[in-house]
């Protein structure tokens, strides 16, 4: 397989999630499309890199994004049970949920 040219891809690292990659269609689209690219050198996983993974997802975080996923997940489940806890107060979903689904879980 044809390696990426210097210069092509993203500039940051990113992070890969995957949500219920169990099945059939995992196995026969999903995870060969996985190997397709890190072959390709779309997605790397290096040495010090983190995985994360339960019964429906796997997450890969490259350790010099560590710092930032960490906040960024605290932050989110701080406002989900601050979500939760609106709703078993009372209020209606609608008004917990609010408009603008992008800033849903960030509070913006």
């Amino acid at each position: 397989m044809k390696k990426i040219p210097p210069g092509v891809g993203p500039k940051h690292p990113q992070v890969v999630v995957l949500v219920g990659a169990t099945g059939d269609l995992a196995r026969r689209k999903l995870l060969p499309g996985l190997f397709h690219l890190s072959s390709a050198g779309y997605v790397t996983v290096e040495p010090g890199d983190y995985a994360v993974a339960d019964n429906s997802a796997v997450v890969f975080i490259p350790a010099a994004a560590i710092e930032r996923v960490l906040v960024a997940a605290e932050r989110i489940a701080a406002r989900e049970a601050a979500m939760a806890q609106a709703l078993r107060n009372g209020k209606s979903v609608s008004s917990v949920m609010g408009a603008a689904y992008e800033t849903l879980l960030t509070g913006d």
